[in-house]
């Protein structure tokens, strides 16, 4: 998170401003990397949970 911050919000947020970032800027790049895989874990053991307790 210390890199993030040491860039502008205009920096994080413009698109092609990183050329290893392709078509998308650094700051969703780094919600990418940090809360997306997250998200979509917590959304997978929520719907497991719900298989669960159908079956019993």
């Amino acid at each position: 998170m210390a890199l993030a911050a040491s860039f502008f919000d205009g920096d994080l947020f413009a698109k092609h401003w990183f050329f290893w970032t392709s078509d998308s800027s650094l700051g969703s790049y780094f919600v990418g990397v940090t809360a997306s895989p997250y998200d979509r874990a917590l959304k997978k053991l929520g719907a497991h949970r719900r298989t669960l307790l159908k079956k019993a």
